[in-house]
């Protein structure tokens, strides 16, 4: 069960995500320090710390950022918001997700598709994920 978000990369789609969700442990990673402060959510000192201390990791950093990170995210499960970037290039159990500007008021409508190895239980998550913006 997931418990424990972290999101990598606080910018204006991160930022509608973090905010609009409830009951989680949330800690995010920016390389600007200040938006994760605006967030009023834990600080990773890097986006392997946060990776290591999370159940489910958030990516929302441009697709340039992403390929020249190397994280080790183990079985951890993955959404991916990044544009540009398929399933193949990214973790195996990933789910990718197109939100729109809707998820600024809570209001988004996503499109997601799952990898091969996500689970049944990833994918109910990630329904009721997608429903909370």
């Amino acid at each position: 069960m997931v418990k424990k978000i972290g999101i990598i990369g606080c910018g204006v789609m991160g930022s509608a995500i973090v905010r609009s969700l409830d009951g989680f442990e949330i800690s995010g990673f920016d390389v600007n320090r200040e938006k994760v402060e605006s967030l009023g959510i834990a600080i990773a000192e890097s986006a392997s710390e946060l990776v290591s201390g999370s159940d489910m990791v958030l990516l929302a950093v441009k697709p340039q950022t992403y390929r020249v990170m190397d994280l080790d995210f183990g079985d951890k499960l993955v959404i991916s918001i990044m544009a540009g970037v398929p399933l193949a290039d990214l973790p195996d159990r990933s789910v990718r997700v197109m939100p729109n500007l809707g998820a600024l008021v809570g209001e988004s409508v996503n499109a997601w598709a799952p990898s091969g190895a996500a689970t049944e239980d990833d994918r109910r998550f990630v329904r009721e994920f997608l429903e909370s913006f």
